[in-house]
């Protein structure tokens, strides 16, 4: 039997979406030193390997911690999304200012960065004893922003390893002691695309004033004044004609 790949004191974050190609490649995947895409850990998820039908206690109680990371999941027919992100505590964080909400929150704006595919966060629980393994439970269901050009979109192995390299771009953006126009604008984009705001309308206002942060448009005419910026910027790149079957 494959022993797991977590530990005691292992931080998980579960998802209720996160559409992974898993012929693309097996899991973990190394995100950072201590920072992994996994498989979740549905064997702690399930109140009957810890509680006999006779504990019906037990059973509603660890049932209880399981739909608040993962609301309805212990419900008849209830799927599981079968990846996660998890924090080995085991290992040095190279990254020591930043918990590990933080380090799951900078990833899941790597992967919309990536490829905009829709994300559902469910909750975050530390691993315990073999006895009472869901510790520290909380809950966040974050909603990633609602316009995804392509709704069938598929993260693979790939795109998981090239939001890895972001990841640890954005870090460094984090770690910013200065108030930079950047770090402001990485802001105001996670805000947008982890769905702090599902309204189109908001979420425009949002990624314009990530624009405005980068852009640091003046005068009367900003909106011209952006677009003139960002043309000269994007004039470097070698984009395809149709960016939207690209």
């Amino acid at each position: 039997m494959k022993q797991p790949s977590y530990k005691q004191r292992d931080v998980f974050l579960l998802f209720k979406e996160l559409p992974y190609d898993f012929h693309s490649g097996n899991l973990p995947i190394k995100i950072l030193e201590n920072l992994y895409f996994d498989n979740t850990p549905s064997e702690l998820l399930d109140p009957h390997r810890f509680y006999s039908l006779s504990d019906v206690n037990g059973l509603l109680e660890y049932a209880g911690l399981v739909n608040m990371i993962l609301p309805g999941h212990t419900l008849p027919g209830m799927g599981i999304v079968q990846c996660c992100l998890r924090y080995d505590n085991a290992k040095d964080n190279q990254y020591s200012d930043c918990k590990p909400s933080t380090l799951f929150s900078i990833f899941i704006t790597s992967l919309r960065l990536q490829k905009p595919c829709p994300i559902i966060v469910g909750g975050q629980f530390e691993v315990g004893s073999s006895d009472e393994p869901i510790q520290k439970p909380s809950y966040s269901r974050l909603l990633t922003s609602p316009h995804n050009p392509k709704p069938k979109l598929r993260y693979s192995k790939n795109d998981v390893q090239l939001s890895s390299e972001i990841s640890k771009d954005l870090l460094k953006i984090h770690q910013l002691t200065n108030k930079s126009r950047i770090k402001s604008a990485l802001i105001y984009f996670s805000q947008v695309t982890q769905g702090f705001s599902i309204s189109l309308q908001l979420c425009y206002l949002g990624l314009w004033a990530a624009l405005e942060a980068i852009f640091h448009p003046t005068g009367n005419n900003k909106a011209e004044t952006i677009a003139r910026r960002i043309t000269a910027y994007l004039s470097a790149f070698d984009l395809p004609e149709d960016m939207e079957s690209s």
